[in-house]
């Protein structure tokens, strides 16, 4: 029998639309709040070229993600977050 995954899960919360976005939530946002987060580069193409959008998913632990989304929902309605930096991900959408 093989023992269960004791392995956090993380869940996407946070749409980026340039890893300079991704990393301002991580080292701005989340880190300083005790949230562990990471980059999912989840770019079409391996070597995309200049000018081309690449779609990066800022993702925290399950059990930080209720935390996570309302620091960036705040970080948005103040105006820290720009519209056109990213999106929040509805996590119901997400598997």
């Amino acid at each position: 029998m093989q023992p269960a995954d004791k392995s956090p899960r993380f869940i996407e919360v946070y749409q980026a639309r340039s890893t300079m976005a991704a990393e301002k939530i991580l080292d701005v946002l989340l880190l300083p709040e005790g949230i562990e987060a990471t980059i999912h580069d989840r770019r079409p193409i391996m070597f995309p070229g200049v000018g081309e959008p690449g779609v990066y998913f800022v993702a925290v632990h399950a059990d930080q993600a209720d935390r996570a989304r309302e620091i960036l929902d705040e970080a948005q309605r103040n105006g820290f977050l720009d519209p056109e930096d990213g999106d929040l991900v509805n996590l119901r959408s997400r598997p």
